[in-house]
């Protein structure tokens, strides 16, 4: 009986042992990774700015170009918005309020919303094509 658990034993640590040699990291070559494949962690501001960008795209805001912006370091979120020439004042001043509320929603959704800071840069078709900052 002794013998049987003895070669029991012996199965046992060698199965964990072929099983950590295929798990353990450092046992085995790793193959190279992609830089597409490579593990990566947004930080707060830059998922808030992805999640926002992509909610507010279901609204037609008429716009040439929206989107938001993390500023690292700040707390910050800058809304970019770039407008037709010929878009009446008060229909971007709407999407602006609009596009603003999605940005909190998110943010409030996550509890986020007590230290977050927006901002705004908004201007029109010409003045980007100009290169005016």
């Amino acid at each position: 009986m002794g013998r049987c658990k003895l070669i029991l034993m012996f199965c046992v640590a060698v199965g964990i042992g072929a099983g950590l040699a295929t798990y353990c990291p450092s046992a085995t070559p790793q193959k190279e990774i992609a830089e597409g494949d490579k593990f990566y962690i947004p930080t707060r501001l830059e998922w808030l700015a992805l999640e926002a960008t992509a909610s507010a795209a279901q609204y037609d805001f008429n716009l040439a170009n929206a989107r938001f912006r993390p500023d690292a370091g700040t707390n910050t979120v800058t809304l970019l918005v770039t407008y037709l020439d010929d878009m009446p004042h008060a229909k971007l001043d709407r999407s602006l309020v609009i596009m603003r509320r999605v940005l909190y929603a998110v943010a409030k959704t996550k509890g986020w919303d007590g230290w977050l800071k927006t901002r705004e840069t908004v201007r029109s078709i010409t003045e980007v094509r100009k290169g005016q900052p």
